[in-house]
């Protein structure tokens, strides 16, 4: 989540890894949120119309012209291919369904809107069973020319991939959120973007993703392999 002086709203980074692997929420039997990044806003319409602008953007031409802009920016900034991490794919796209059954888009079809609540989202992680992980992010933040709030974003969204990767059924939400959250700070705070530096520092505090006794820790094997 990123600052409007930017062209994003930072209101907060919410949430996170939205669903633990074990155990973990699942998504009509279809596959599990590894992580998700909540902003600043509700949709004002009905929940029925944010599935049906998700299911005409799905089928659009501008989906598959904005999923060819974000691979090629995954690319550019992390060196990421899908293929890579098991990524299956990277796409602005929701979840391959006719309409989906957690996320919809605005009225707009820049933002995602997660349906039991109408918050607006600005990324997602998901794994597929044993198809691999997608990568979700809002058309906005891929678009944008701000590529400081793009690595923040796509970059947290990546490394909850990567984590799963790694991790297997080793998998500690926790951990992985801490990490997270430090790749996005570092992110802004090596840009000298202090205001967006310290809305997410706020939010780690507030959702207690800072470590044992309050110290940011970042576990060994959860350490991001990119460069802020």
């Amino acid at each position: 989540a990123i600052g409007l002086g930017t062209g994003f709203v930072l209101g907060g980074i919410q949430g996170g890894i939205y669903a633990k692997m074990n155990g973990g929420n699942f998504w009509t039997g279809d596959g599990t949120i590894l992580g998700e990044l909540t902003i600043d806003g509700t949709y004002q319409g009905t929940k029925t119309k944010a599935q049906l602008n998700s299911k005409w953007y799905n089928k659009s031409y501008d989906s598959y012209k904005n999923d060819v802009i974000f691979a090629e920016k995954m690319e550019d900034v992390f060196g990421v291919r899908a293929g890579k991490y098991n990524i299956k794919r990277f796409t602005t796209r929701s979840d391959g369904m006719e309409i989906d059954a957690t996320y919809g888009k605005t009225d707009d079809y820049s933002t995602y809107v997660r349906l039991s609540d109408k918050r607006l989202v600005a990324g997602y992680t998901r794994q597929v069973g044993m198809k691999g992980i997608e990568i979700h992010v809002s058309p906005k933040y891929v678009l944008s020319s701000d590529m400081i709030s793009f690595k923040a974003i796509a970059g947290h969204e990546l490394l909850h991939g990567i984590h799963q990767f790694k991790m297997g059924e080793a998998f500690n939400q926790r951990e992985s959120e801490i990490a997270c959250y430090d790749f996005t700070m570092n992110v802004y705070l090596e840009a000298n973007r202090i205001s967006d530096y310290n809305m997410v520092n706020g939010m780690a505090i507030k959702l207690g993703y800072f470590g044992e006794d309050g110290v940011h820790v970042v576990h060994p094997l959860y350490k991001s392999p990119f460069a802020f």
